[in-house]
């Protein structure tokens, strides 16, 4: 199954995530409605564009998204926004700010949105206090399916859970096909498992950082984390053990197959980003 996402934004960090994911098509707004035949087809839209379309381009979404067999998947980054006046539907539907959340079941999201509905059936998921975090709309039994969650499944800043994260992530897709075929496979070396700061580390080695020097700090900088010698030191020698380092600290072909397999190329475009805009 191919996903579609916006031509114009595919530049964005969430589509370069999904990308090491599915193969992804990029579509211009006013060839989306020549997308219907027989299959089903899946659009993939980033809440905070919504800002940016104009009316036109939304009749577009609206008429595709209810076409019996398609789905829009919308998910963060959010900003607060009425979906029920965008899409002229029946029921309320609206993304509203909250960052006092937890979901008890994954306690490391960071949500900051949650979902308003008067929907009684189609909801997929939410915490124990009742927040709203994802729902399934369909106009009648034969329509396209609205998608909406307010869980950031394409952060750049839970890679560490990529695995839960993409499982959930196919679980939102409609029509699924045998994730062998969607989902990239994972090669041998991806059965060794990596600590937070052996992953974090072994991404900065990839993006060409100097591990000889300053790594503390570099942690600091590009991942928010603060670990101790202690942990630094044995995150390194579980990487040169796994052959995923060299001796001296520069990252091995194993390592970067590591990084390839595991889809987390989009981690290290980003790094590099922010370093090359410091220079």
């Amino acid at each position: 199954m191919k996903l579609f996402i916006p031509d114009k934004y595919k530049s964005r960090t969430e589509y370069q995530v999904l990308g090491d994911w599915f193969e992804t098509v990029p579509i211009e707004w006013n060839k989306l409605n020549k997308s219907h035949n027989s299959k089903s087809h899946i659009l993939i839209l980033v809440g905070r564009i919504f800002k940016n379309l104009e009316n036109t381009t939304i009749n577009i979404l609206r008429d595709w998204t209810f076409t019996e067999g398609n789905q829009l998947l919308c998910l963060p980054s959010w900003r607060p926004i009425e979906l029920d006046d965008i899409f002229n539907l029946d029921i309320n539907l609206k993304i509203n700010k909250n960052e006092n959340m937890n979901w008890d079941k994954y306690d490391f999201f960071n949500l900051e949105y949650e979902i308003n509905t008067t929907l009684q059936n189609g909801i997929i998921s939410q915490t124990k206090d009742s927040n709203i975090l994802t729902i399934n709309y369909q106009q009648h039994q034969f329509s396209g399916m609205l998608t909406a969650t307010a869980l950031p499944l394409l952060d750049f800043n839970l890679l560490s859970h990529q695995s839960t994260i993409k499982r959930l992530f196919d679980d939102l897709l409609h029509k699924k096909t045998d994730s062998k075929k969607n989902i990239k496979k994972e090669k041998d070396s991806d059965s060794k498992n990596l600590s937070e700061p052996a992953l974090y580390i072994l991404l900065l080695a990839m993006s060409d950082m100097n591990l000889q020097e300053h790594l503390t700090e570099k942690l600091k900088t590009y991942f928010y984390k603060e670990y101790d010698i202690e942990q630094i030191q044995q995150a390194i020698k579980t990487l040169i053990n796994y052959s995923f380092l060299k001796s001296n600290k520069t990252i091995s072909e194993e390592g970067s197959e590591y990084i390839k397999n595991k889809g987390y190329l989009p981690y290290v475009r980003e790094i590099q980003k922010i370093e090359s805009a410091k220079k």
